[in-house]
């Protein structure tokens, strides 16, 4: 995105005060950040955001009762350190309990036929499943991919009206840099 500015030989800090926000949004530089998903951002920033009722962790909850409702199980505080898998299917996972107050335990194999892996894919692909179970040209295409910045978000909630104290509803980023692509 931030390539559709250089015609206009904007400086790093102009890109900056101009894209920051993405960067905040996306942990991704402005130099790396597609038009479309720019555009996409945009919008919804333009119509207006929204969030689940009941807050982010309704759709945790949604999704955790889906799963018991089709015969699943959690496995909350658990630690797997592979993926059970021959070269055509998933057989469940190894792992143990991993919870604060759990005394420490040997790995057990749970088997189970659905796995769902809530680690990033690199981690999947390259340390949980077992290498000869995944094609050749996916693991040199996901040992390729590279991650986002990371990101870090703080909500707060107070006890007093900020719209009552002439404070405007608006997001504000701080940062100590003026270029995010040198970041």
């Amino acid at each position: 995105m931030g390539g559709y500015l250089d015609p206009l030989q904007a400086s790093p800090p102009l890109k900056t005060a101009i894209l920051g926000w993405t960067t905040v949004s996306l942990a991704v530089p402005p130099s790396r950040l597609s038009l479309a998903i720019a555009a996409r951002l945009t919008c919804g920033y333009l119509e207006g955001l929204c969030y689940p009722q009941g807050g982010s962790r309704a759709i945790t909850d949604s999704l955790a009762d889906a799963i018991r409702r089709h015969g699943g199980e959690l496995l909350l505080g658990t630690e797997g350190s592979r993926i059970l898998a021959d070269r055509k299917h998933v057989r469940g996972v190894r792992g143990r309990n991993a919870a604060l107050d759990a005394v420490p335990e040997p790995e057990r194999d749970i088997l189970a036929p659905v796995v769902v892996s809530a680690v990033d894919v690199k981690q999947t692909y390259l340390q949980l499943l077992p290498p000869e179970s995944v094609p050749a040209r996916v693991l040199r295409r996901v040992r390729g991919y590279e991650f986002a910045l990371p990101l870090a978000a703080v909500y707060l909630v107070l006890d007093r009206d900020l719209a009552a104290a002439g404070y405007t509803n608006t997001a504000h980023i701080v940062s100590a840099a003026d270029d995010f692509d040198a970041l």
